[in-house]
C-alpha cells in the first residue's frame, strides 16, 4: 500500500510539471516578518483602582494619575471598554448585592511614544443591598459576636467583635443531626445577606420527628457565653429563617446552657411570629427572653458535647411532612 501511494505522487508531480511551461517563472517563497518594537516607544505604567463609594445600584472607582497618559479606559465584567478623561469613574445602573469586576487601563496620547499600558488587575466590587431579609446595616453594626452560622464576607464586617467564633470547623464545632430525621436541602440562590456563600438548609424525614444541633466542644469558648448574663436584655439571638411550607409547622429553636433548655416556637401565632412565604425572613429576640426562663449562662465547662443551639419539634406542636425544607442563615448572638 505503501508503495502504491509513492508511485501515485511520482505520477501527479509528473502530471502538474506537464501543465506548466518551462518559461514560467517559480515564485520564491515569502519569508514571514518579524515584528521588532519600536525602542522608541515606551509602554505606559499600568493604572491602580482603588474602590470608592458603593451603593445599591452605583458604584465609583479612582486610580493615581499615569505620567504621560491623555486619556484612561475602563471595562466592567469585561465589557463595554468605556473612555474617561479624568482619574475616577462612576458605574450606574447596576443591580444591588451584586458582585462586579473593574479593570482600567492608561491610553497613550502619542502613539510614537508611548503605548497603552495593560489592563489593571481586577477590583472586586459588590454593590450594596440587595438582601431578602432584615436590616444588614443594624445587625452588622453591634458591638459584640457570637457567630454560629455567618457567611464569610458578612463575617468580615465584624472579625473584630468576635467574642468566640461557633461556626461549625469540624474540629471542636460541629453541626450534628439525628439520626434518619433532617437530610441534607440544596442551598440555591442567595443567602440571608445576600450572598452566594450558601446556607443550611434542612428538609424533614420521615421519622415523624427531626432534630439538629450546633454544637461546641470548646469549654473555654463556651466560658464566654457568660458575659451575656452581664446584661442579657442588650443581646440578641438572631435568625434569618426561609420556609414554604404551607402547613402549621412550628420552626422551634432550643437555647440550652447545659443543663436547662428553653425553646422558642416560630409560627403564626407563637412565641414570635413567622409568616412563611418562601422568603428570607429575619427574627431577633432579645437574650432575656432566654435568661427569664432557666437559661444561665457560667464559666467552667469542660470540653464535652454543649449543643449552644438547636433546631427541633417541640412538644405539642404539629410535625411537619416528610420532604418539607426549612432553610437557615445569619444565626448568632450580638449586642447592640
Amino acid at each position: 500500500m505503501k508503495k502504491f501511494f509513492s508511485m501515485m505522487a511520482v505520477a501527479a508531480m509528473a502530471l502538474a510539471a506537464s501543465c506548466s511551461s518551462n518559461d514560467d517563472p517559480v515564485p520564491a517563497p515569502v519569508p514571514t516578518p518579524t515584528l521588532t518594537p519600536n525602542p522608541d516607544v515606551t509602554a505606559l505604567a499600568t493604572p491602580a483602582p482603588v474602590k470608592g463609594e458603593v451603593k445599591d445600584t452605583e458604584f465609583t472607582v479612582s486610580w493615581p494619575a499615569v505620567a504621560n497618559a491623555a486619556s484612561y479606559t475602563y471595562t466592567v465584567n469585561g465589557a463595554n471598554p468605556t473612555s474617561v478623561a479624568g482619574t475616577s469613574a462612576t458605574v450606574t445602573g447596576l443591580t444591588a448585592g451584586t458582585e462586579y469586576q473593574f479593570a482600567v487601563k492608561a491610553v497613550s496620547g502619542d502613539a510614537t511614544k508611548y503605548s497603552d499600558s495593560a489592563y489593571s488587575a481586577t477590583l472586586t466590587i459588590k454593590t450594596t443591598g440587595g438582601t431578602t431579609g432584615g436590616d444588614t446595616a443594624a445587625s452588622l453594626k453591634g458591638s459584640a459576636y457570637f457567630p454560629i452560622v455567618l457567611d464569610v464576607v458578612s463575617i468580615e464586617n465584624i472579625l473584630d467583635k468576635v467574642v468566640a467564633d461557633f461556626r461549625p470547623n469540624e474540629e471542636t464545632r460541629f453541626l450534628y443531626v439525628w439520626t434518619d430525621t433532617y437530610t441534607a436541602g440544596t442551598a440555591a440562590g442567595l443567602n440571608f445577606f445576600g450572598n452566594t456563600e450558601g446556607y443550611t438548609s434542612l428538609v424533614m424525614g420521615s421519622q415523624g420527628w427531626a432534630g439538629a444541633g450546633f454544637c461546641v466542644k470548646d469549654g473555654a469558648a463556651r466560658d464566654k457565653l457568660a458575659q451575656i448574663m452581664d446584661a442579657p436584655a442588650e443581646w440578641y439571638l438572631h435568625i434569618g429563617i426561609m420556609s414554604a411550607a404551607t402547613d402549621t409547622y412550628a420552626h422551634t429553636i432550643r437555647l440550652t446552657d447545659g443543663s436547662a433548655n428553653v425553646d422558642l416556637v416560630l409560627k403564626a401565632g407563637g412565641d414570635y411570629n413567622y409568616t412563611r412565604n418562601g422568603e428570607w425572613q429575619e427574627v431577633e429576640v432579645p437574650m432575656n427572653y432566654f435568661t427569664e426562663k432557666g437559661i444561665t449562662y457560667r464559666t467552667g465547662n469542660d470540653d464535652g458535647d454543649f449543643n449552644v443551639i438547636a433546631i427541633v419539634d417541640a412538644d405539642n406542636q404539629p410535625v411537619a411532612a416528610p420532604g418539607t425544607e426549612v432553610n437557615y442563615d445569619a444565626i448568632f448572638f450580638y449586642k447592640k
